[in-house]
């Protein structure tokens, strides 16, 4: 069975580089075997010539079998399934549309001006990776990296397989005006930056073996299963400041910080944590602007914060626990009880 997960968690910094915040107690993975084989699908898709597509797609088939179909079929909707023929709808109207009209164009070319190569992204991604390996052997030393473009379709980093994937029109700064021609809200847009790729394609992974699944369960459940996740990016990008690895703005971070006896009092005067009413809760436990029900000043996702604090005081009475354990489904009450989390 094919496996394809994507990440539409976004985070916020000007480009790779910028100074971090070290984790004291950071493993030494400087042994652990990392290989990965990084491709420019977006570099050689753009490349066909469009007076013959069906054998530009016939030569990238050779040099992409694990990633062209899915690309075609699941990622841009073409249903091209491996009908090549020039004369073929998917391939007439579908992609050489894309390669041809002027506005995908545009979008291949400040692709290619912005990453004129990738080294930064596959150091970055490496060295996460090294860490990720640290703490599950088990995943495969070596994997490839492909590199696209979806047409601003709003996948940031996916997996497929044992394939890592980054779209890199989704990094390409908020000062890139088509993000807002397709409805990218503003909180979202200003965090499409480089940096961004290493943690969403962690996102990536960690989704891989724990989907959010909020349908049916309490407010605690669904802030620890988030909490869980922003302890993960701790460990495997233990040398990236708080308001990158956790999707806040720094403003946002120090709100949360200064205000964190006063959000948790809000769920329990509102006896939300052990509501299961989806509609109600899965606000607390997504992104957003902000939410103006507990404060003029809150960010969005503010349960994931809460749910991250109460998952790190539980881990804290639990030093020696392998991450892949307490990754593992929680309940989110007896966390909370056996936590001792009191916000200060």
């Amino acid at each position: 069975m094919n496996y394809f997960k994507s990440c539409w968690l976004p985070v916020f910094l000007l480009a790779f580089g910028v100074a971090s915040c070290t984790s004291l107690d950071a493993p030494d993975v400087s042994a652990v075997k990392v290989k990965l084989t990084a491709r420019r699908f977006d570099r050689d898709f753009s490349a066909i010539d469009t007076t013959a597509v069906g054998a530009g797609l016939q030569r990238l088939q050779q040099q992409y079998p694990d990633f062209l179909n899915f690309y075609l079929d699941t990622l841009m909707g073409f249903g091209v399934r491996g009908q090549y023929a020039d004369t073929a709808l998917p391939v007439r109207e579908g992609v050489r549309v894309l390669l041809t009209q002027k506005d995908y164009r545009g979008l291949f070319d400040t692709v290619a001006a912005h990453f004129p190569d990738t080294k930064a992204a596959e150091a970055a991604i490496t060295d996460a990776y090294r860490y990720y390996r640290h703490y599950f052997p088990q995943a495969p030393e070596q994997r490839p990296l492909v590199f696209f473009t979806a047409n601003l379709n709003r996948y940031n980093a996916i997996t497929y397989e044992d394939l890592l994937g980054v779209g890199l029109d989704m990094y390409l700064g908020p000062q890139y005006p088509f993000y807002r021609s397709v409805e990218i809200p503003e909180y979202m847009i200003r965090r499409l930056t480089p940096a961004s790729i290493p943690v969403d394609l962690m996102i990536a992974l960690h989704r891989e073996q724990h989907p959010f699944e909020p349908e049916n369960q309490r407010l605690i459940d669904l802030m620890i299963q988030r909490g869980q996740e922003l302890y993960f990016l701790t460990k495997v990008l233990p040398q990236t400041p708080d308001s990158i690895r956790l999707g806040y703005a720094g403003e946002q971070l120090h709100w949360l910080e200064d205000n964190e006896t006063y959000v948790y009092h809000f769920y329990i005067q509102k006896k939300l944590l052990h509501e299961t009413n989806m509609l109600k809760v899965i606000r607390y436990v997504t992104d957003g602007p902000r939410d103006v029900a507990i404060s003029a000043e809150a960010p969005g996702n503010t349960g994931s914060w809460i749910g991250f604090r109460i998952f790190s005081a539980w881990m804290d009475k639990h030093p020696d626990l392998p991450l892949a354990e307490a990754l593992k489904p929680k309940d989110g009450q007896q966390i909370l009880q056996e936590s001792g989390y009191k916000p200060k």
